[in-house]
């Protein structure tokens, strides 16, 4: 039998069990032929165990379902590119619906001879509210990883902060960065801070998987084709939870940044208070809303403050492998 040429793997800590049933109906309902791809669902510490869910039939009844202790999604990608036998592989939530053409699509871009550059590549993420969304919500929505960046696709050659990069619900990928994402976390003990820990909030995991892309000679693209709408519940929907995760958010940045270039200069604490207390003003005066305007501040704050220097000295650059 002929290996799968997709592998999409689903990364999860105790989902839900209705809505881990819905992700997987979605699967079901995918157009690309089913001996085309394969399903790895890696446990992280689930308890219970996924394996005893009763929607565990898989699709088709051969998911395969691996367990990783190690609590942390940056272990559970790690672990799903260990086991996952395709050439392509595909990296869900296990909150996230595909299209029905996801798959096919993806396929498709990776078979093209004219996009043999790309090496990774995303699309849109739509959200499904759980309820009606506090209207400050739609100024920080990109912090629950949705995009929308238009109907044109878009292609990057080099780390560009303006550019749409993918994120981690849906990301495509070549297996080659995948298992060099890899093997960067088994050697680089800091990177494995970044990324969801269990109820811990944090992330940056799947921008260490862009520039990791860019150091493997590849370029990064933004394919709007390719949609999948991901679950918001109200829990995500609340001043307190978006106070900690953008608190969380700018702290993995920093710490991503300060890897990969430990090098920049660093402001004096003085310059830095300034400059968050001008930039806080600044998000007074270009947001209708304080909520947004404070959750805003908030990331940039954290990351300023973990990095030790301000946004103006971030350039993004890839990482040698």
């Amino acid at each position: 039998m002929s290996l799968p040429r997709i592998s999409v793997i689903i990364c999860t800590h105790n989902p839900d069990p209705e809505l881990f049933c819905k992700v997987l109906s979605g699967l079901r309902r995918q157009t690309l032929e089913r001996t085309v791809w394969e399903l790895v669902v890696v446990d992280n510490a689930s308890d219970p165990p996924v394996a005893v869910m009763p929607c565990m039939g898989g699709v088709d009844g051969d998911a395969r379902v691996v367990r990783e202790e190690r609590p942390g999604l940056v272990f559970a990608r790690c672990t799903g590119t260990l086991y996952a036998a395709g050439e392509i592989l595909v990296f869900l939530d296990d909150d996230n619906f595909l299209k029905p053409d996801y798959l096919e699509r993806a396929l498709n871009i990776f078979s093209d001879r004219s996009l043999e550059s790309v090496g990774m590549c995303g699309g849109t993420v739509e959200p499904v509210f759980e309820s009606s969304p506090p209207r400050w919500l739609d100024s920080v929505k990109n912090h629950l990883a949705v995009r929308n960046h238009g109907t044109r696709a878009m292609i990057s050659k080099a780390p560009d902060l303006s550019f749409p990069e993918p994120v981690g619900a849906g990301m495509a990928m070549r297996r080659a960065v995948a298992e060099k994402f890899a093997e960067f976390v088994n050697d680089n003990a800091p990177l494995r801070s970044l990324g969801r820990k269990g109820k811990q909030l944090a992330g940056c995991e799947d921008t260490l998987m862009v520039l990791i892309c860019y150091g493997c000679g590849f370029h990064v693209a933004y394919f709007p084709c390719l949609k999948l709408l991901h679950y918001i519940p109200a829990g995500r929907m609340t001043v307190r939870y978006h106070i900690r995760l953008a608190g969380a958010l700018g702290k993995s940045l920093a710490q991503l940044m300060r890897f990969v270039d430990d090098s920049r200069l660093r402001r004096s604490a003085p310059s830095r208070v300034l400059y968050l207390l001008i930039h806080f003003f600044s998000c007074l005066k270009n947001e209708k809303m304080f909520s947004a305007a404070l959750i805003k501040w908030l990331w940039m704050a954290s990351f300023v403050m973990y990095s030790k220097t301000i946004w103006g000295d971030l350039k993004y650059r890839e990482i040698e492998v």
